[in-house]
């Protein structure tokens, strides 16, 4: 059985990545601050060690305000349109042993990142952070692209919008740009590829047409 959950309408990233995480930062007792600073470091060493624990999972997409409005959690199976739909994927995996999924823009302000996990509400006038409840276990974490999303409009930059569609007018038709989907981790997951001139995940793979 699966559980799904839309972004919050109000959440709006002005900048070209996120980061996934648990409130508790996989009681791993990294200072929010400190993981801002790794984060903003550039160091492919720190990288690789918070990938590779579940610490969290930040996500460059190169362009701004890509999940926004047009992005569903989901937490278990897709259903059989949204398995089909999917164009490209990146993985990697969370530790979330206080069952809270935090979702927040960017990631480089240390008091930003702070008071994501800190359990207040967001300020709805600055939504930059959104909470969700999860069964407390480690998981595995696809972030999935679909025609609509940025990812997919990036990767055919010398399609225009109607052969954009004819291309994949095959693919059923969902209304998120994006889903991020959690399921039980089973085994172990590759640490996604970095984007080289960040040091983030951010190379979504392509599934064959």
């Amino acid at each position: 059985m699966s559980r799904s959950f839309p972004i919050d309408e109000n959440f709006f990233c002005d900048g070209h990545a996120v980061v996934l995480m648990s409130q508790s930062l996989a009681n791993s007792g990294i200072d929010p601050h400190q993981l801002s600073d790794w984060l903003g470091s550039g160091d492919d060493a720190a990288m690789q060690d918070l990938l590779s624990r579940g610490v969290c999972l930040p996500v460059f997409f190169g362009t701004d305000c890509a999940l926004d409005g047009a992005t569903r959690f989901v937490i278990g199976d897709l259903d059989e349109a949204y398995e089909k739909a999917w164009v490209a994927k990146l993985t990697g995996k969370l530790s979330i042993p206080c069952g809270k999924l935090v979702l927040l823009c960017g990631g480089g302000s240390g008091e930003e990142l702070a008071r994501s996990i800190s359990g207040e509400a967001p300020d709805p006038d600055y939504c930059i952070y959104q909470t969700i409840d999860v069964p407390p276990a480690d998981y595995r974490v696809d972030v999935l692209a679909y025609r609509t999303s940025p990812t997919v409009g990036l990767q055919h930059e010398d399609l225009d919008d109607d052969e954009l569609e004819a291309k994949y007018r095959h693919l059923p038709a969902v209304d998120e740009a994006y889903v991020v989907r959690l399921s039980p981790l089973k085994g172990d997951v590759p640490v996604p590829a970095l984007v080289d001139e960040v040091g983030w995940p951010g190379v979504f793979e392509f599934r064959a047409a």
